[in-house]
C-alpha cells in the first residue's frame, strides 16, 4: 500500500494509544490495514489483535481488505466472548411494541398534553395537524422521538438521578415521564421472560470483564477501533475496561465532523475527551483528502469549523474539477431532479441524498420514476443512480451528488426535528445552532468525488445555503 506521510506516520506507531482524526476520503481504513500490518511485521501474533467497528458492513469490508486472519468484531460480537451464560436475545420489535402500547393506552387527558407538548416542540401549530396527531396514537415522529430517547438513555447508561438532576423545561420533563414508564414496561418484560437486548450484552460484559468474572483467555495486546467519532457511553465503558484488563495499547480513528449519530446514542465528547481518558495518547493527523474536489473540501471545511467545539483541521485536496458545485434554485421540485439527471453523462456514478427517506417522492413526475430503489427516464433504468438518507450514505461515495430539500421547513435541512433534550441527558453543549444537522450536510456534500448538485427551494431556503 502507499502511503503519504500523515498515514504512515500514524500506521507505524505502535508504542502507545493514538488517536487518527482523519478527514472524509482521507484514507483511515487503509491506515489502519497498514497498522495491521506494522503490528504483525513488528512481531505481534494475529492472535493478538483486535479490531473493534459498529456494523456487520463494516467489518465484513475490514476483514475483505485485511490480508491477515485476525479478530475483527462489531462490539456486540466481542462482548459475547464475556458473558458467562448462554443468553436469549430479545426481538428488537419488543421496543417497538412496548411504545405503541403505551401510546394507544394512555389515558385521554394525558394524551393531549403529550401532542400539545410535542407540537409545541417542533413548532407546529397547525389545529388541523394537532387534531390528526390526537387521532393516530402511532404518529412515526412520536413514536421516533420516544423511541430514540429509550435508545440515547440505554446507550448512555444514563440513571435516572442523572435525569432526575438535568435541567429540562416542563415540557421536556413530560416526555421524560413517558420514556420512563416506557422503560419500565420493556424492562419488565424483559426481566419476566429472561431476556436480555443488545445493549444488556455489552454492559454485563463490561461487569465480567471489571470483575475478571468470564472465562474467556484470550489476550490482546492491540486493540483498534474504526469510526470511533460513533461511540455511546455503554461501549466506551466496554472498551475501557477491556483495554486494562489486556494491558493493551489502543488505537482509535475517527472523524469528529462526521458524528451523526447522536440519535441512536452516540456520544461526542468521548472522542473530544479521549486524551483524558488515556493521557499518553497521541494525536494523529490524515488531513489530505483523495476523494473530494479542492472546492467542495475547502467550502464544506469552511462551513463545519463555523462550530468551535469541532477540532480544527486543514483538510486538503490537489483535485481539481471545473464548476465543481452548482447550487439549482428551484419553485417546481418535481422537474429539479429530472433535468439534473437527464444531464448527467450514464456512465457516471450518482447519489441522491436527502434529510429523509420520503423526500424523493416529491421530485417524481411523469418522466422520471423511482420503484424498487430505481431510477427510470422515460422507462430506461439508469443503472449508477442510488437514493438514501443522508446517514445511510456514511462511509459511500459517487462521481456526483445531488442533495435534496434544501429547504427552511420542519423537515428540511436543517430539520427542526432537533432538541436540546438529547444535549441535556448525553451532558453536551454545542454552542451553535443545528450542530448535528450542519455535520450531515458535511457528510452529504463530501460524499461527491466530482460534481455536487444543490436542489435549493427559491423561495425558502435552507439556512445553511447562505453559508456556503
Amino acid at each position: 500500500m502507499t502511503l503519504d506521510t500523515e498515514q504512515e506516520l500514524a500506521s507505524k506507531y505502535l508504542t502507545n494509544h493514538s488517536i487518527i482524526i482523519a478527514g472524509a476520503g482521507s484514507g483511515k481504513t487503509t491506515t489502519l490495514l497498514n497498522k495491521v500490518e506494522n503490528l504483525i511485521k513488528s512481531g505481534i501474533n494475529p492472535t493478538e489483535i483486535l479490531v473493534l467497528s459498529f456494523t456487520n458492513e463494516t467489518v465484513n469490508n475490514f476483514i475483505k481488505k485485511c490480508k491477515y486472519n485476525i479478530d475483527v468484531f462489531t462490539f456486540h460480537k466481542a462482548a459475547m466472548m464475556f458473558l458467562n451464560r448462554n443468553i436469549d436475545i430479545v426481538d428488537e420489535n419488543i421496543l417497538d411494541d412496548t411504545i405503541s402500547n403505551f401510546l394507544i393506552k394512555v389515558p385521554d387527558n394525558l394524551k393531549r398534553k403529550i401532542f400539545h407538548v410535542y407540537m409545541g416542540y417542533f413548532s407546529v401549530y397547525s389545529a388541523k395537524r394537532y387534531n390528526k396527531l390526537v387521532k393516530d396514537m402511532n404518529s412515526q415522529s412520536l413514536f421516533n422521538l420516544l423511541k430514540n430517547l429509550c435508545k440515547i438513555i440505554k446507550t448512555n447508561n444514563v440513571e435516572i438521578s442523572k435525569l432526575n438532576s438535568c435541567k429540562f423545561s416542563n415540557n421536556e420533563k413530560l416526555i421524560i415521564y413517558c420514556v420512563n414508564i416506557i422503560q419500565n414496561m420493556y424492562n419488565k418484560f424483559l426481566a419476566d421472560e429472561n431476556f436480555v437486548d443488545f445493549d444488556d450484552i455489552i454492559i454485563q460484559a463490561t461487569e465480567n470483564i471489571k470483575n475478571c468474572e468470564n472465562n474467556y483467555i484470550r489476550v490482546y495486546k492491540h486493540i483498534l477501533v474504526d469510526e470511533y467519532q460513533d461511540i455511546s457511553q455503554i461501549r466506551f465503558n466496554f472498551l475501557y475496561e477491556l483495554v486494562n484488563s489486556n494491558n493493551a495499547i489502543l488505537t482509535v480513528v475517527g472523524d469528529d465532523w462526521q458524528s451523526i449519530y447522536r440519535f441512536s446514542g452516540s456520544n461526542l465528547s468521548l472522542f473530544y475527551d479521549f486524551q483524558k481518558y488515556f493521557p499518553t495518547a497521541r494525536a494523529f493527523f490524515l488531513n489530505n483528502t483523495y476523494r473530494c474536489p479542492k472546492k467542495v473540501i475547502d467550502i464544506s471545511s469552511k462551513f463545519i469549523q463555523k462550530n468551535n467545539i469541532q477540532i480544527k483541521k486543514n483538510i486538503n485536496s490537489n483535485k481539481t474539477v471545473y464548476n465543481s458545485i452548482k447550487k439549482i434554485f428551484v419553485k417546481n421540485k418535481s422537474e429539479s431532479l429530472y433535468a439534473i439527471l437527464k444531464k448527467i453523462p450514464t456512465n457516471k456514478s450518482v447519489l441522491i441524498l436527502s434529510r429523509n427517506n420520503y423526500d424523493i417522492y416529491a421530485y417524481i413526475n411523469s418522466k422520471l420514476k423511482f420503484k424498487n430503489e430505481k431510477f427510470y427516464i422515460n422507462s430506461n433504468l439508469l443503472n449508477n443512480v442510488r437514493y438514501m438518507s443522508i446517514h445511510k450514505s456514511k462511509g459511500l461515495e459517487a462521481d456526483c451528488v445531488i442533495i435534496l430539500n434544501l429547504e427552511n421547513s420542519y423537515d428540511g435541512l436543517p430539520s427542526k426535528k432537533c432538541f436540546s433534550i438529547v444535549e441535556k441527558i448525553i451532558d453536551i453543549h454545542e454552542p451553535i445552532k443545528y450542530a448535528e444537522e450542519r455535520r450531515l450536510f458535511y457528510v452529504a456534500m463530501t460524499r461527491c468525488k466530482e460534481k455536487l448538485y444543490l436542489i435549493i427551494n427559491k423561495n425558502n431556503p435552507s439556512k445553511f445555503i447562505s453559508e456556503i
